[in-house]
């Protein structure tokens, strides 16, 4: 799929307009908002996740525990 960009580049980057757009993918923006009052086992985004009681936790490569995404 080809997707184009719907603004101005600089002049010294319109020249690769066509290779800079041949490196575009799609994505999903996910807009979020601020809520304190939130329990423990709602989805959300950022910190510790809420896993099931014997889920392993996931860890990377050296042990450390990962964290949700966050802005």
């Amino acid at each position: 799929m080809n997707y184009k960009l719907e603004f101005p580049l600089s002049p010294e980057l319109e020249k690769y307009r066509d290779r800079i757009e041949a490196t575009i993918k799609p994505y999903i923006e996910i807009q979020t908002q601020n809520n304190d009052d939130v329990n423990w086992w709602q989805s959300k985004f950022g910190g510790l996740p809420y896993l099931p009681k014997g889920f392993e936790y996931p860890k990377t490569a050296d042990g450390k525990y990962l964290f949700l995404l966050s802005r």
